[in-house]
This record gives C-alpha cells, sequence and structure tokens, in this order.
C-alpha cells in the first residue's frame, strides 16, 4: 500500500484463497485462484490474479486489488485493517463486496477506491471515516433503513464522501443516509459523477 493505493506487489504466492491463512495482519498476498479463506485472515494486502470468482470467509485487511480477468466477490464481512484504511483498486475486473465492511476496532477508518473497475458494496457498512472514490466507479446495492439512517452502504454519514475528478458514484436506485457528498469534475468519461 502507498499513499492511499494498493500498488503493485509481490506478495505470498496462494494457489487458492485457502491459502491465505495469515492471522498477523502483515503478509501480503498473490491469489491465484477464488474459494474459501482460512479462519481468523488477517493480511495487509490481497492481489488476485485469477478469473471471475468468489472468496467466501470473514477477514481483516487493509488493501484489495484485482488485477485478473473478471469480477472478484467476497461474500462475508470485511474489517478494515490496523493502516485504518481499506483501499480497493478495481484494476483490471470489479469488486464486490457482499458482506458488512467494519471499523478496526474504535478507530474511524476509511475506505478508498482506485483503479478504473468498478467496486460494488452491497451491504449497509459500519466503517466511520470518509469515503474516498479516486478513480473508476463506485456502485451501492444495498439502501439505508430510512432517509435520516447514520448509516448506508457509504458507511457513516456524518464522515461524508469525496467523488475526484474523473470518477463516479453510482447510487444504483439505492437511498442513502444523510451522507454529505463532494463532487469534484464530471465522472468517469466526462459522463456524470453521480
Amino acid at each position: 500500500m502507498g499513499a492511499g493505493n494498493v500498488i503493485g506487489l509481490t506478495g505470498t504466492a496462494a494457489a487458492t484463497a485457502a491459502d491465505v491463512t495469515d492471522t498477523t495482519g502483515a503478509l501480503n498476498y498473490d491469489v491465484a485462484a477464488a474459494g474459501t479463506l482460512g479462519a481468523g485472515a488477517s493480511f495487509n494486502t490481497l492481489r488476485y490474479t485469477g478469473a471471475a470468482g468468489s472468496i467466501s470467509g470473514a477477514f481483516t485487511a487493509n488493501g484489495l486489488m484485482n488485477v485478473g480477468g473478471g469480477q472478484l466477490s467476497f461474500s462475508n464481512g470485511v474489517t478494515i485493517g490496523a493502516a485504518n484504511e481499506l483501499v480497493l483498486n478495481a484494476a483490471n475486473g470489479g469488486i464486490t463486496l457482499a458482506g458488512v465492511v467494519g471499523n478496526n476496532g474504535a478507530n474511524a477508518s476509511a475506505l478508498t477506491k482506485t483503479g478504473s473497475g468498478t467496486v460494488t458494496l452491497g451491504a449497509v457498512n459500519t466503517y466511520t471515516g470518509v469515503t474516498v472514490i479516486n478513480e473508476g466507479t463506485m456502485k451501492i446495492s444495498a439502501s439505508a433503513a430510512t432517509s435520516s439512517s447514520a448509516t448506508s452502504a457509504l458507511g457513516d454519514a456524518a464522515a461524508g464522501t469525496v467523488v475526484a475528478s474523473g470518477a463516479t458514484l453510482d447510487l444504483n436506485g439505492q437511498m442513502l443516509a444523510k451522507e454529505v457528498i463532494t463532487i469534484n469534475g464530471a465522472g468517469v468519461g466526462g459522463n456524470g459523477a453521480l
């Protein structure tokens, strides 16, 4: 990780997600195929190089990068790692987080989206830091309970969301909480930032 981005890395080779067994939060992994993560998985970053697939099992991480050949889905919850920022880099294929994304303990933890692909958030998340969309598209597929809810797919509404120039937030017809959204520029390909 570097400056809010999962950068190219050489990590511990893992033939499948089952080979991701670190529980210290220190290792970087290069994962070639989907599957179920090792129990209590806690790693620094995971760079996925395989074909489209789904990874199951709850985990703790600072960064996820998809440089593989298709959509990568995570079906369980994610706890943001010790860096207090989860960086999602959809470099080639997209990334879907179906489970709840939560803080690292009591620390306010942020979510940053990079890469030209699409990241889809599929749950009402509980992280309390800012959401930053630097590149590509972030798509929402879960609604807040009500328009006055404190949380939505973008985490705690009080922290806000920033959409950088050239990036897009796709609300996908979903309701957000009382989210403050700062938009800079015209979105991906000039087709709208929201």
